[in-house]
């Protein structure tokens, strides 16, 4: 297999915490032939000292810069145009990568040259559940991109998953300063409409919960929403089918606080009035969340061992 080089874009904002564990998973890669650029986004806190620091300290191909705080998906555009590699592989300051990931996805790009995109499936996991994984696994890139955006499916996680083909940002753009939650999943959706992408089973990335995380603002979780909506709606379903969905999923989002009886309240609510996108809503949201917790449970040891090797201090 030829070894062509693979460019790694991470965004950097207020991660003192996760940022070390990050780092390391990208040294424990199999695969050596790789350059880290660490766009630091204006952290006021002390991320940028310890990554310079890290990068100091630890052999590899490091490139650090920092810009005025503009945005994850400004940041990441500046990284991309400082990448000199074929591939181009998102990753979150505070995910982790497991040991085979760049190698297993250089390696199907390789041998299949159509393939613009790559995912990969997921697991998503929180520090001290050490026992509580959920694996997020797609069969269907496709599939997965629509029922993303009509949020009757987890997301994509493109920011941490992904394998781009450099080439392909010529053809569909960057990452839309407009958007924060979502501008991976407006990536995923020109890129299913546009190019050929694929999903890796593999499971190969740990997804950490963790503070301060995009998609725990409500507020810019609806701007998104109505933003990709009126872009996107009736080229990758409906436009009033996918609104319906989402507001059903915000509905849903803002009483979870209030545990289950406000769950079943809202589901009694959409019943009665026949609104039956918000009635298939929740019953997505609970046997995507069954589906991911068993597979986590069957696969907890291996989770965790993985997860371990992946940050541990190399």
């Amino acid at each position: 297999m030829s070894e062509p080089l693979v460019s790694i874009v991470i965004p950097l904002y207020n991660k003192s915490d996760w940022i070390i564990p990050t780092l390391n998973s990208v040294i424990h890669q199999e695969y050596s032939k790789w350059e880290c650029i660490i766009v630091d986004d204006g952290s006021t806190d002390d991320s940028l000292d310890i990554v310079t620091k890290f990068v100091k300290t630890n052999k590899g191909n490091w490139k650090v810069v920092e810009q005025q705080n503009s945005g994850q998906a400004i940041a990441r555009n500046y990284g991309i145009s400082l990448s000199r590699g074929k591939y181009i592989a998102m990753l979150d300051a505070d995910d982790i990568w497991f040991t085979g990931k760049l190698k297993k996805q250089v390696e199907f790009m390789e041998q299949n040259p159509e393939i613009d995109l790559l995912y990969c499936s997921y697991v998503i996991f929180e520090e001290g559940l050490n026992k509580t994984f959920r694996i997020v696994r797609f069969m269907n890139s496709q599939k997965m991109v629509t029922r993303w955006l009509q949020m009757l499916g987890f997301g994509g996680l493109i920011e941490s998953v992904s394998m781009i083909r450099k080439t392909h940002f010529d053809n569909i753009g960057m990452f839309d300063p407009e958007l924060s939650t979502s501008s991976g999943l407006d990536i995923a959706i020109k890129s299913s409409l546009f190019s050929k992408t694929k999903v890796l089973k593999d499971v190969l990335v740990g997804y950490r919960i963790s503070d301060n995380q995009w998609h725990k603002n409500f507020d810019e979780l609806i701007r998104n929403c109505i933003y990709l909506s009126d872009k996107y709606g009736d080229l990758v379903d409906s436009k009033f089918r996918v609104k319906k969905y989402q507001d059903a999923y915000l509905t849903y989002n803002s009483k979870r606080a209030n545990g289950m009886s406000s769950l079943l309240l809202v589901l009694w609510g959409h019943f009665l009035s026949g609104n039956f996108a918000g009635v298939k809503m929740f019953f997505a949201i609970a046997s995507r969340n069954m589906v991911s917790y068993s597979l986590g449970f069957v696969a907890a040891k291996r989770m965790a061992k993985e997860i371990t090797n992946a940050q541990g201090a190399p």
